[in-house]
């Protein structure tokens, strides 16, 4: 493991030096008001459940197109009349590409970078996401410039949704025939088109957009699942500094992968396919009780920032990116759960 303080720093290799299993058990929870979950399910490769619909406009995303990129992460609320029909995309398309023109001639004489204002939008259907039969297919949404160049990047998108909600919603058949279930937005992109798409959504499809943010507890969460996948590659923990004047914001440590599988394997019951809440916080007390024992910093009063594992790196301000292409399945999946657990289900009250 080597911790950085601001500055690269060496600290003595813990190869042959064994992290203690300290009998600790902190909670990961840390008397924060964050809401959590007691346990989940690991997710390793995509069910192969569904049956494949063809459509002659549907194109099957490739892992490689949301793999190695910095992805923004939202919910959205269920889009109220949305359809997934080749002629409704058309309409979405020329409708958001009138109110992309419209703004961008209000810009007209105000200093705006031409290369960043959107003109044209294109709505189409991606295969290759979804997983249970009854899930809607991916919607990818591209804001293009006057220069041909793509500007905006989004995915609206849902994996295994429909089996998070099924407790929440009280008639899924009617709400079926309202509304489209894409709790997970994906964004990449200039945020000035980013906004005009976002208001356009809102009235046309009286839906709402909430950035999910990946607090200590989410982080700490990820990094338990999926930083043992990989014993062959380091993984990676940011702690930030609540403190402005001590000339430090961060303090990043890497971690050898054979030392976390070994963790891993003495807090997490190898044969169950769940994660709990008490074995995520004992991973985490161990690496920060063995941290504190070589740099003398109590970690486990600082917050984790930010997590990068073999297969994805997380920061606490909403961004993503996928490492690795085989796992865009995992990823999506947990994101999905997280989106749907910013919710409020409660809307749906108001149309019953």
């Amino acid at each position: 493991m080597n911790t950085r303080r601001h500055q690269e720093r060496e600290t003595p290799r813990l190869g042959a030096d064994p992290i203690i299993f300290s009998s600790r058990q902190s909670s990961a929870v840390k008397n924060t008001p964050f809401p959590t979950t007691n346990r989940r399910r690991i997710r390793t490769e995509r069910p192969k459940t569904r049956t494949r619909r063809i459509r002659n406009e549907e194109q099957d995303l490739s892992n490689t197109d949301l793999s190695r990129k910095t992805w923004n992460a939202y919910s959205c609320s269920p889009l109220h009349r949305f359809h997934h029909a080749e002629s409704s995309l058309r309409r979405y398309s020329r409708l958001l590409s009138a109110v992309l023109i419209a703004n961008s001639r209000k810009n007209i004489g105000v200093g705006v970078d031409e290369q960043l204002v959107g003109t044209s939008a294109n709505f189409k259907v991606v295969g290759g996401i979804a997983v249970l039969d009854d899930e809607p297919d991916a919607i990818k949404i591209t804001v293009i410039s006057n220069s041909k160049k793509i500007i905006l990047e989004m995915y609206l998108c849902s994996v295994e949704a429909e089996s998070l909600l099924d407790n929440d919603i009280p008639d899924q058949s009617e709400m079926a025939k309202q509304f489209r279930v894409l709790p997970l937005l994906l964004c990449k992109g200039n945020i000035s088109p980013m906004k005009v798409v976002f208001e356009w959504m809102k009235t046309e499809f009286d839906c709402s957009f909430r950035k999910i943010k990946f607090n200590p507890i989410s982080l700490s969460w990820m990094f338990a699942m999926w930083a043992p996948i990989n014993t062959n590659k380091n993984t990676h923990l940011t702690w930030g500094i609540p403190y402005a004047d001590i000339g430090i914001d961060k303090i990043d440590s890497e971690l050898d992968g054979n030392s976390i599988e070994l963790l891993w394997k003495h807090v997490h019951d190898s044969s169950s396919g769940i994660v709990t809440s008490q074995e995520v916080s004992s991973f985490i007390a161990g690496i920060e009780e063995h941290l504190e024992k070589h740099t003398r910093i109590v970690f486990s009063s600082l917050p984790l920032m930010q997590v990068l594992t073999p297969i994805v790196q997380v920061h606490e301000d909403g961004k993503f990116k996928i490492m690795s292409p085989d796992h865009v399945y995992t990823i999506l999946s947990h994101m999905t759960s997280l989106a749907v657990e910013q919710l409020d289900c409660r809307i749906f009250q108001e149309f019953y």
